[in-house]
């Protein structure tokens, strides 16, 4: 609790808990353009300062409605004073994409994530030999591949937006979902299912006699590149979308709100 909130509660005016300030901070919250964790900060000062006024006014006798409606025309910004705090808050890399032409802006964006997405495959590849892995995997090394990239993409899509960009309008928000979670998951299955079908492979044509048994070790062991390229993806991902998540509780970025 905040020292103007514990002020407007020990003052005698009750903490003005009801549908009209919460409505009122609900609407400051989708008008501010402003980035996480100040945005956050700057509504828990105007709630702090609406309970403080709102028990000021009735410290003076005026009754509920009349003190919330003081304290609203006290203490809440108007437009141009919420337009003016955006523009201050504005993330230096937005006014710098703001400034370029529309088409070079949309293609901006894209041409950015290219480059975090080109270094984490350049650190995979570096660890995993994945043109080896693709002659030796053959197309199920393809399907892992596409898969946990697209899982890539999407959480580095976010953090881009996210933490660079710092783009928190409720749409940008809205992105927040599992789905790279699941695409790690079919990542790990894939992989998993590429060795087992390869693995089968090579045990039917050594059992009919169209490998040397002395192969059968040497066709195994290709047939792991699918697992360990689909686990070490799979695994990347999930730590990324984990990384992402604790950025999003460290800057205080609301959740978004329960799909019906």
């Amino acid at each position: 609790m905040t020292p103007a909130r514990q002020g407007a509660i020990a003052a005698g005016g009750g903490a003005p808990a009801d549908p009209p300030f919460r409505e009122a901070l609900a609407r400051f919250e989708r008008e501010l353009d402003l980035p996480y964790p100040e945005r956050a900060d700057l509504l828990d000062e105007i709630a702090a300062d609406l309970e403080a006024a709102y028990a000021a006014s009735r410290a003076r006798g005026l009754a509920e409605p009349e003190a919330r409606a003081e304290a609203l025309r006290e203490v809440a910004p108007d437009g141009p004073a919420l337009r003016a705090l955006s523009e201050v808050h504005r993330p230096a890399v937005r006014r710098a994409l703001e400034r370029l032409p529309r088409a070079a802006r949309a293609l901006a964006e894209p041409a950015a994530l290219l480059v975090p997405f080109a270094v984490v495959m350049s650190l995979l590849a570096s660890e995993v030999p994945l043109v080896l892995f693709l002659r030796e995997g053959g197309a199920a090394t393809v399907l892992v591949l596409a898969l946990g990239g697209l899982a890539l993409l999407l959480d580095l899509t976010r953090a881009f937006r996210w933490f660079v960009l710092r783009d928190h309008a409720p749409a940008s928000l809205a992105g927040h979902t599992a789905t790279p979670l699941y695409l790690a998951a079919a990542t790990a299955l894939a992989g998993l299912g590429g060795t087992a079908l390869n693995g089968y492979v090579v045990l039917a044509r050594a059992g009919d006699g169209l490998i040397p048994p002395e192969a059968v070790s040497a066709g195994l062991r290709e047939s792991l590149s699918c697992a360990v390229t689909g686990l070490a993806l799979s695994t990347l991902s999930v730590l990324l979308h984990g990384a992402v998540a604790a950025g999003r509780r460290a800057l205080r970025l609301p959740d978004p709100p329960p799909r019906p």
